[in-house]
């Protein structure tokens, strides 16, 4: 987890940053025993468990697939959290994945053109959120899924 962000990346390579001790923005270091070609879902997983974590704080997110997270505001849906996932293969099999997640917990002012497309936890409740709480509910969300998802037989039929 990374206290402060001031060089990460989006989609497209889009610049990502986050103020000190706002936000949570962190990685998980997957190891699926996965054929590369059925890794995608990982991100799929992570997506609805983080909309179910934000739900469980009390919010009411929706996916906007397969990555952002939206919350719906006053001027219309504004972008809460994104997730990019990266993966490293070998021979057609997963060596990793690294799964970062972003999310606007406590930032109270976003620079520029985000004004309008993104908003956090703190706006939309109108308070703190603590951001231990917040990664907690998205462990205690995900983790099961995921565990799921690689214990399935993933061989196709």
């Amino acid at each position: 987890m990374a206290g402060e962000q001031t060089a990460g990346r989006g989609r497209r390579g889009r610049v990502w940053q986050s103020p000190a001790d706002e936000n949570l923005t962190f990685s998980l270091l997957l190891r699926p025993a996965l054929p590369a070609r059925l890794a995608a879902p990982v991100t799929l997983i992570a997506g609805a468990a983080l909309a179910a974590s934000l739900a469980q704080l009390g919010f009411s997110p929706r996916l906007k697939w397969p990555n952002d997270v939206l919350l719906d505001t006053t001027a219309g849906p504004r972008k809460v959290a994104g997730i990019l996932t990266e993966m490293a293969s070998e021979a057609g099999r997963v060596r990793h994945v690294v799964l970062g997640v972003g999310v606007n917990v406590n930032t109270t002012a976003l620079p520029g053109e985000l004004a309008s497309r993104a908003t956090s936890l703190c706006l939309a409740r109108g308070r703190h959120v603590d951001r231990g709480e917040a990664l907690a509910a998205f462990v205690n969300a995900f983790e099961p899924s995921y565990n799921d998802f690689v214990a399935t037989d993933q061989r196709p039929p």
